[in-house]
């Protein structure tokens, strides 16, 4: 990741590694298992992208960048200075989700797949302050309470009996 001037010159450049993936609700089935259903071991994805959902997130000085395995979804969040570029910390990696400025250097960071379906705020120093079971597009207002659109998460069983996908008016995260 790198930063540049308005003019094109270079300020900072970070390499950034996603590294080894996993995630306990990945499973895999083949001949290294005897075609028996197992936890994925971690792996080394084959192709990194730009998270889809919010990549790039700049409050104060702080940024947020997300990057992710395509093909399973899995992936990391990485917090940066804004003036040095420094990594300040990273998320374990988890199922990509919606994201949003929290405030000053802070950051909600949404998680969904895989059995997972939560979000985090992290705080200036990248470190969890908070979470929640509750995903999907967050605001935050200037005090900084989180809300949005409520969605509730099925697992494949209940819609093949007729479960559904809803989603409620509203709802409001702790601070």
């Amino acid at each position: 990741m790198s930063r540049y001037t308005t003019e094109g010159e270079c300020l900072w450049s970070t390499p950034i590694v996603l590294g080894a993936v996993s995630f306990p609700g990945v499973l895999e089935m083949g001949g290294r298992t005897e075609w028996e259903v197992r936890p994925r071991r971690p792996w080394i994805p084959e192709e990194i992208g730009i998270d889809h959902w919010e990549p790039l997130l700049v409050s104060a000085d702080r940024i947020a960048a997300s990057f992710t395995d395509t093909r399973g979804g899995i992936g990391r969040t990485f917090f940066l200075h804004l003036d040095s570029g420094e990594t300040v910390s990273a998320t374990s990696p988890a199922p990509t989700g919606r994201k949003a400025i929290a405030g000053p250097g802070q950051f909600l960071i949404g998680s969904q797949g895989y059995g997972a379906f939560t979000t985090s705020r992290f705080g200036r120093d990248g470190t969890e302050t908070g979470r929640w079971a509750s995903h999907g597009p967050m605001l935050v207002d200037r005090n900084g309470s989180a809300s949005g659109p409520e969605l509730e998460t099925a697992s494949p069983r209940d819609h093949a009996s007729g479960g559904s996908h809803r989603t409620t008016p509203s709802w409001t995260g702790p601070r």
